[in-house]
Order: C-alpha cells, then sequence, then structure tokens
C-alpha cells in the first residue's frame, strides 16, 4: 500500500480591524469589522475562519463570535470601561492563522456639542 500526503502551508493573511469613529458608548450598537488580505501565492478561494473575542480590562470575556463582523448590543459595554477586541483568522487546509487585537476605551457620556 502506498500513501501520498500532501502539506499545504500558506502565508497567514494580513488582518484590520475597522472600528466606527470614537466616542464609543455604552448606550450605543457597536459593528466592529474584520479585513483579511491574502499575499498573492495563496489559491484565490482560499477558506477563512474568523473568530472574535472581546475581554474586559481584567481578561474575562464579555462577548465572542464568529464572522466577519462583531456586532456589540447596547448595555454589554460598562462606561468607563477599557476593552479588547482580539481577531483570529484561520486559514483552512493549513496550519497558517494571525491574530491582531485592539483595545479602545467607552466614554462616559458623548461630548459636549461644540458652541
Amino acid at each position: 500500500m502506498e500513501w501520498t500526503l500532501t502539506a499545504r502551508l500558506f502565508a497567514p493573511p494580513l488582518l484590520a480591524l475597522d472600528f466606527p469613529p470614537p466616542p464609543y458608548l455604552a448606550s450605543q450598537t457597536l459593528f466592529l469589522t474584520a479585513q483579511a488580505r491574502f499575499s498573492a501565492c495563496v489559491p484565490k478561494h482560499t477558506l477563512l475562519a474568523l473568530a472574535w473575542v472581546l475581554e474586559d480590562a481584567s481578561g474575562a470575556v464579555v462577548q465572542a463570535g464568529e464572522g466577519a463582523q462583531l456586532t456589540i448590543a447596547p448595555g454589554v459595554l460598562r462606561a468607563g470601561g477599557e476593552y479588547t477586541a482580539r481577531l483570529v483568522a484561520n486559514v483552512a487546509s493549513s496550519v497558517a492563522s494571525a491574530s491582531l487585537a485592539r483595545v479602545f476605551t467607552v466614554r462616559v457620556a458623548p461630548p459636549a456639542p461644540d458652541r
């Protein structure tokens, strides 16, 4: 019996996290969006699994999700709190993965209007 093993090693994707412009308020919905770009050597139809973890300053997981967008509903975040949004991308049929994190602070109140 003869076996053939094919290993696929792809470069991990380059990741970016898109946040709306601040301020971030506990009373508003926050949409975080992931962007991934592969190098030219990766086949065009390569599957990518995206996973999100949102942690508070103590490291406790506040929310998790999968896909290109994480929607944080009003009331999930606490005013004055600091949070880390972490994105992990795993390339299907490969051991390649990438991760990116961004820290942000939720404001206690919206800024006063300019007069």
